[in-house]
């Protein structure tokens, strides 16, 4: 049996309200996407607001 859901699994999930689907993509991508986001501004307290950004975007159009 698998753990991981897929990515368009966990969109399908977000776009029915699945809140543990939100989740799941956060985890899997917040530290990714921070890195990338750290790397292009150089200011840490700056990339986590944008990174929370983000994800509060994803959420709002989902």
């Amino acid at each position: 049996m698998r753990n991981e859901r897929s990515d368009l699994e966990l969109i399908r999930g977000l776009q029915s309200g699945d809140q543990g689907a939100f989740e799941q993509i956060v985890r899997r991508y917040q530290s990714r996407l921070f890195n990338f986001i750290f790397r292009y501004i150089g200011e840490s307290q700056s990339a986590e607001d944008i990174t929370q950004e983000v994800f509060l975007k994803v959420w709002q159009a989902l």
